[in-house]
């Protein structure tokens, strides 16, 4: 008789020593039981999951058989509940598994999603990312860990978004920064990626899956996508494995090998973010969520404005970035210092108008139309970030004349008490911040209440932060210390 040992005292696992053993002992959410999340829920339960989920709302289909693991026998039935059944025969004892069939923005709620120690979203869609990021963030209590997995249009490149526990943003978030990032790089070494994953125009090639197959999604061999999808899972948990601190959110780009003549394709490659400043519009209960390089922006001009013009001189800007109505959350992602014909005084900031259309033209062509005139900042040094009395005015007849600007416009004011915004000066951190998005108009129906601009502009017609209709040979208010 042959005897089979698998008692842990004598057995030492192969994957012990691997990212996989991160997985050991957890409890797993897969969404989607397609062409990655099959081989990833796969690995999971090799791996030694205690508990994984298999969530999918499709059938099996005879054109779906040259690239995922399931058989002609399987044809009609539900593919979580088969893969389920498939992958309970790895190790029973070890690993519970458990189908979810049905819409994943609907079945989710029958989830008690903080018992997962982590969510694969294997989806590739765009609806369903979209729910987990306004679920993600509406949520009091924190998230488990969240990665999203996308393959490209021919198998050749993959991308993994990792938005840890505690991370400000889930993955429609991390998806975003990584086209920014993309657009933004100057050696050009994203450029396949962008026409991968974020073109600027719809492909034009089109593909006509098999009789029955799912979904036009992309192409590719069995091989390619189980090469994807195992490089993916591979860096998602080596990024889990490490220190807390070490990052927030990050993504990783894979591309396939390619023949020994042809042109070689770069490495794995890593892209690492910090936490976002968090700021809520109370109105629409939207996220405000503003990058640390913006906030470095607004905090830099009002500590050369407190320098050149006086301590309590107010500033402002303008704001880039985009409202995302269908997660709740408005990404602001640069921040400006005021134009050349702003006028900055103790009482009042007006912004000019001097280059801003051109500087928003190019933000726009440089970010892929991703980043586009959002709004605008100001601060209100040593006081409360509340609106003032001439800002609370303004923003019920908001308009501003500049082309293509949307119909809404974010007004962000910066402040706090002298403890708080001296705090926020000399050594960072985050000052008191109110946000709220205001509706534009056409025009401007009536004047607001004082405190009116000097007489010597003509009619000025306010917004808050700026103003409307350009002043008359504007004359900038003297600013202290200035220099000539």
């Amino acid at each position: 008789m042959r005897v089979y040992e698998a008692r842990p005292e004598v057995t030492v696992r192969r994957d012990h020593a691997t990212p996989a053993a991160w997985l050991r002992g957890k409890r797993i959410l897969v969404l989607g039981a397609g062409a990655l999340g099959a081989p990833v829920a796969d690995m999971c339960a090799r791996a030694g999951a205690a508990h994984l989920t298999v969530a999918d709302h499709g059938l099996v289909h005879p054109g779906i058989l040259a690239r995922q693991p399931y058989t002609d026998a399987d044809i009609g039935f539900p593919k979580a509940r088969v893969l389920a059944d498939r992958l309970t025969r790895i190790d029973p004892h070890a690993t519970r598994v458990e189908a979810l069939v049905g819409n994943v923005t609907t079945r989710l709620s029958a989830l008690d999603l903080h018992t997962f120690d982590l969510i694969w979203d294997c989806t590739a869609n765009r609806i369903v990312r979209a729910h987990l990021e306004r679920a993600r963030r509406t949520d009091t209590a924190p998230w488990p860990h969240l990665a999203t997995l996308m393959i490209g249009h021919h198998a050749t490149r993959g991308i993994a978004a990792i938005s840890p526990r505690g991370a400000t943003g889930g993955g429609t978030d991390v998806l975003r920064r990584t086209a920014l990032a993309a657009h933004a790089d100057a050696t050009h070494a994203f450029d396949d990626l962008i026409d991968d994953f974020f073109p600027t125009t719809p492909p034009t090639e089109l593909f006509q899956p098999e009789p029955g197959c799912s979904d036009a999604t992309f192409t590719g061999s069995a091989a390619d996508v189980t090469a994807l999808a195992g490089q993916l899972a591979t860096g998602d948990l080596h990024a889990l494995a490490e220190p807390a601190d070490r990052h927030t959110m990050a993504v990783l780009i894979v591309r396939m090998p390619t023949g020994p003549t042809s042109t070689q394709p770069s490495g794995p490659r890593w892209l690492t973010w910090p936490n976002d400043t968090l700021a809520t519009d109370e109105a629409t209960g939207y996220d405000v969520r503003i990058t640390s390089a913006a906030l470095a922006e607004m905090r830099a001009e009002a500590r050369r404005g407190a320098r050149v013009r006086g301590p309590r001189v107010e500033t402002g800007g303008t704001l880039l970035g985009a409202v995302d109505d269908a997660t709740g959350v408005i990404f602001i992602d640069e921040a400006t210092g005021p134009p050349p014909d702003s006028l900055l005084t103790e009482a009042y900031f007006q912004h000019g108008l001097d280059g801003v259309s051109g500087h928003l033209t190019a933000r726009r062509k440089a970010t892929g139309n991703l980043s586009r005139f959002l709004g605008m900042w100001h601060t209100h040094p040593h006081t409360a970030a509340q609106p003032s009395t001439t800002d609370r005015a303004a923003m019920t007849s908001l308009t501003l004349p500049l082309d293509d600007t949307p119909a809404r416009a974010l007004v962000l004011i910066a402040g706090g008490p002298p403890p708080v915004w001296h705090q926020w000066l000399a050594t960072g951190g985050s000052p008191d911040l109110y946000a709220h998005l205001a509706a534009r108009t056409a025009s401007v129906t009536a004047e607001p209440p004082l405190p009116q601009p000097p007489t010597h502009l003509g009619p000025v017609q306010w917004w808050p932060g700026g103003y409307s209709t350009r002043p008359h040979s504007p004359v900038p208010v003297p600013r202290k210390g200035s220099r000539s």
